[in-house]
This record gives structure tokens, C-alpha cells and sequence, in this order.
């Protein structure tokens, strides 16, 4: 089993952006280098 790096597990809650649109919440986590968000149905 291949080891990953901390930085490829990790995600961003969308609740955790709540004043951001869902397109500035994806470019500030790419930005961050977080490559996975978790979207909330509720926005």
C-alpha cells in the first residue's frame, strides 16, 4: 500500500466557507492546495 501525503486526504467543509459562492470556495481550496471540498446541498 503506497503512502499518501497528508495534503491528498485532505478536503474543505463548503459550511466552513459559508459567505463564499460555490466557484470561490473551489478556487480558494485549490489555491490552499486542499484538492478535495465537500459540498453541502443546503447552498
Amino acid at each position: 500500500m503506497e503512502s499518501m501525503d497528508a495534503r491528498e486526504r485532505l478536503s474543505l467543509n463548503q459550511i466552513t466557507t459559508e459567505r463564499w459562492s460555490l466557484k470561490e470556495a473551489v478556487e480558494g481550496s485549490a489555491r490552499a492546495g486542499i484538492p478535495w471540498i465537500g459540498l453541502w446541498r443546503t447552498k
